[in-house]
């Protein structure tokens, strides 16, 4: 383990001197299955957002979690892109501790 981290140690040392930036990616079918259903959710939060809005007026209770729904999909595109799934964050910080 010990010539693994210097050899990672290295590799990011010489990536970051070149001013490269490290970003890990989940590929697996889940991550990916996951990230699609948080993209679906927030769609159909923002399409019921009126009713959950009428329905919070009418009864003063807050019916959706959600503060920030993306109100369209550009803005929907940008928020998938810095989403980040539990495995990408889990990967992010396993890097990290190895270079630390």
């Amino acid at each position: 383990m010990t010539s693994l981290r210097s050899k990672i140690e290295a590799l990011v040392g010489l990536m970051e001197a070149r001013g490269y930036d490290i970003n890990v990616k989940a590929l697996n079918s889940e991550a990916t299955s996951r990230k699609l259903e948080e993209r679906d959710r927030l769609k159909v939060e923002r399409k019921l957002q009126p009713v959950a809005n009428f329905a919070q007026a009418q009864t003063g209770l807050p019916v959706q979690q959600e503060k920030n729904i993306p109100q369209t999909d550009a803005e929907l595109d940008e928020r998938m892109e810095t989403f980040k799934d539990k495995a990408e964050i889990f990967m992010e910080e396993i890097c990290l501790l190895v270079v630390n």
